[in-house]
């Protein structure tokens, strides 16, 4: 057996988190634990192994640890999501949870580095909003 059918056995039957190192995550392991997502396609574009490939309308928001998400919708977008976070926090663990919790997010990085920049977000955006009185919003 491949290691590759492997991961697919072993990947459509967990329910649990799962956590890997960045460097090692690929497309086809996000396909296979988010198993029951990656079924619409969307278009198709150009991948990094330079073969045409499908991006998928029902992807999964991967956290930018700025309150943000990108969606990875196909191996490109997971190649820039997997390239941000390696600049900005290094080969860290990313915890992938396909029950997901209460707010719909399935993944997670629980880096201490990345938590303070969620952190420190999080505050920068609810002062500005407390800054405001009712009515000065913009965009609301």
């Amino acid at each position: 057996m491949k290691l590759k059918d492997i991961l697919n056995e072993i990947t459509t039957t967990i329910k649990e988190s799962i956590g890997i190192k960045v460097k090692d995550l690929t497309f086809d392991m996000v396909k296979n634990i988010f198993n029951d997502q990656y079924q619409d396609v969307h278009f198709t574009r150009e991948q990094p192994d330079g073969t045409e490939g499908p991006f998928y309308r029902d992807g999964v928001g991967f956290t930018n640890g700025d309150g943000s998400r990108s969606m990875v919708g196909d191996m490109k977008s997971l190649e820039a999501w997997k390239s941000e976070i390696l600049n900005d926090f290094g080969n860290v663990e990313v915890i992938l949870n396909p029950m997901g919790n209460k707010y719909g997010q399935k993944v997670f990085i629980e880096d201490p580095k990345f938590k303070e920049r969620e952190a420190e977000t999080g505050k920068a955006i609810s002062s500005y909003y407390d800054s405001k009185k009712s009515g000065e919003f913009t965009g609301d």
